[in-house]
């Protein structure tokens, strides 16, 4: 993990203007959620885009546009309601783009749990404790270290009376 960058929320505009640009109105919103769209917040430096769209189902139509600008599809990341890419080569990954519809729990749950993170100082300070934790004891395994962070999640989601489904 690295320390909170400014630069992350530019780095953001700039592929979110790049998204709009080659996506137009096939896409309804970008969205910038993770770790590195929240102030002072430690995190692997590899921005995660949220792009909402009318349905998943639709999504065919805007990949291969996501391809020619960079971005790979990542089946096994896939979810029910989430379509996964990512941007730069494996070793030095900079993207993570999720597209989903906007009426998704997944859209929902990440935006919320995002502002939530923003507006609660102690909160962004528990997660933050519980990544560093979790960072040194899985330090060469990815799923173990996600894993570990979703009974937070949860907590945080019920706490603002969201259920993740």
């Amino acid at each position: 993990m690295k320390s909170y960058a400014a630069e992350w929320a530019s780095m953001f505009e700039s592929e979110a203007r790049n998204i709009r640009n080659n996506l137009g109105r096939r896409i309804l919103a970008v969205e910038h959620i993770g770790s590195t769209s929240i102030k002072g917040m430690e995190a692997k430096p590899i921005l995660d885009i949220m792009v909402g769209v009318e349905a998943v189902p639709h999504t065919d139509l805007i990949l291969d546009d996501l391809i020619r600008v960079g971005y790979q599809r990542r089946v096994s990341g896939d979810l029910h309601d989430r379509v996964f890419l990512v941007k730069g080569p494996e070793s030095f990954r900079t993207h993570h783009l999720s597209i989903t519809y906007m009426g998704s729990s997944f859209w929902a749950e990440h935006i919320l749990f995002r502002d939530t993170l923003r507006q609660h100082t102690s909160l962004a300070r528990e997660y933050l404790d519980l990544k560093r934790k979790l960072a040194e004891r899985f330090s060469t395994d990815r799923y173990s270290y996600t894993a570990g962070k979703e009974e937070f999640v949860l907590k945080v989601l019920a706490m603002i009376g969201l259920t993740q489904t």
